[in-house]
């Protein structure tokens, strides 16, 4: 399973801002 780091960043960063709305 290749995975772009900047797609798995990109991704954190969403779930991260998600985690903060969701607060």
């Amino acid at each position: 399973m290749e995975m772009n780091l900047e797609e798995v960043d990109k991704r954190s960063f969403e779930n991260v801002q998600k985690i903060i709305q969701d607060d």
